[in-house]
């Protein structure tokens, strides 16, 4: 009795810290999303986060950037496949349910218009057919000529292309694209990071008093962040690269006042909100380092 009375106390003393918190920070947040929706967007955020976070994780910055488009290249080569096998799998059934015409179902026109009357062709005369003859011929010259040309074209631009291989190596596609893509130019390390980093918040700030859905949301989030090279040790130094983004962002003057909007009430309400993502990703992302999905998924085939 007095265990699962401790559990319970412990457990109210967890939710009306939780009920205060949100009663003093949430609506601050709110009125903070706001103004960094009216002030910027995700390539001003992603630019003031790329530049605090380069400083001291320029590998992660650019590492972030490569798996994230290999990831969405596989997704959108795995999509083309199932839309692919979709409409093979569509094109099969239907050659199924197609039904041969029987010749009792054939309905013979009785209004059909009359077959035309045949008429011999005049026969040319001795001139006129020497004269097509030799239009034709002629024709034939400059298709060949023409057909010529384009074999050259092909053939050199086919040689070209074996120069380029053999100077390549053998190496197949993947290889020369992760070799193309094993940089990230400053543009791109701005619209992944500001893309990725802004719609987590939109997501976050539209299911803020939703904490069951918002917690879901976060689940899939940090899976996908931690396909794209994201570890426990990087989310402090994440978190701080937005803090400080968005305060530079709010530091500007406002269009309408021309006061600064940021102050210390804002400072510590986002310390709030992100404690609250960092948490759910913490539990997402430890798991995953663990390999917890791996374990759980050869236990269940070991119990079938």
């Amino acid at each position: 009795a007095s265990a699962w009375m401790d559990l319970w106390n412990a457990s109210c003393s967890r939710m009306m810290a939780a009920i205060k918190s949100g009663e003093q920070y949430g609506h601050v947040v709110e009125s903070l999303w706001d103004k960094v929706k009216k002030k910027s967007n995700p390539t001003v955020l992603g630019s003031g986060l790329v530049r605090k976070l380069a400083r001291t994780r320029a590998d992660l910055v650019n590492s972030f950037v490569v798996d994230r488009r290999e990831w969405l290249e596989e997704q959108k080569q795995e999509l083309e496949e199932a839309m692919e096998k979709k409409a093979k799998a569509d094109k099969a059934n239907n050659k199924k349910t197609e039904k041969a015409t029987s010749a009792n179902s054939l309905v013979i026109s009785t209004d059909a218009p009359p077959a035309p009357e045949y008429k011999a062709r005049k026969k040319q005369g001795l001139i006129g057919a020497l004269r097509n003859k030799f239009k034709s011929r002629s024709h034939d010259d400059v298709q060949m000529s023409s057909r010529a040309e384009e074999d050259d074209a092909v053939s050199v631009a086919v040689d070209e292309k074996e120069h380029d291989d053999k100077k390549e190596g053998k190496h197949d596609k993947n290889c020369r694209a992760r070799k193309t893509y094993s940089t990230a130019g400053d543009e791109e390390q701005i619209d992944a990071w500001g893309t990725e980093m802004y719609d987590m918040l939109h997501i976050v700030m539209d299911l803020l008093w939703e904490p069951e859905q918002m917690n879901e949301r976060l689940i899939v989030i940090a899976t996908r962040l931690f396909q794209w090279g994201i570890r426990l040790d990087h989310l402090d130094e994440i978190g701080e690269s937005i803090h400080v983004a968005i305060r530079v962002i709010l530091e500007c003057p406002c269009a309408e006042c021309g006061n600064h909007e940021w102050d210390d009430e804002i400072s510590g309400a986002w310390g709030w909100l992100y404690g609250i993502i960092a948490t759910s990703l913490r539990k997402t992302i430890g798991s995953l380092e663990k390999d917890h999905h791996k374990i759980v998924r050869e236990m269940w085939e070991a119990a079938k």
